[in-house]
């Protein structure tokens, strides 16, 4: 008979992986860049910090992650998602 080490750590879990499915879509769509596109940016470009795509694009994830935790009751201190998208 063989002995056989078993862990049930089950290790990290990210509890938003609607995240993901939401990157992929974007991805096929390309829908955030259209956004950009259409919104035209009026700022001085040698004071911008952050690109105008990038606004959209924390915005519509943060606005998941905030729906996300808000129906299941999950701290979003506990996520993994945002830090791989």
């Amino acid at each position: 008979m063989t002995v056989r080490d078993v862990d049930f750590d089950g290790g990290t879990i990210t509890t938003d992986a609607g995240l993901f499915l939401l990157r992929e879509v974007d991805r096929k769509l390309d829908l955030i860049r259209r956004i950009d596109q259409a919104i035209p940016d009026p700022r001085d470009q040698r004071y911008v910090t952050h690109k105008q795509r990038e606004m959209p694009t924390s915005r519509i994830y943060d606005r998941t992650l905030r729906l996300r935790a808000r129906a299941s009751d999950v701290g979003l201190w506990y996520s993994q998602a945002p830090q791989i998208c």
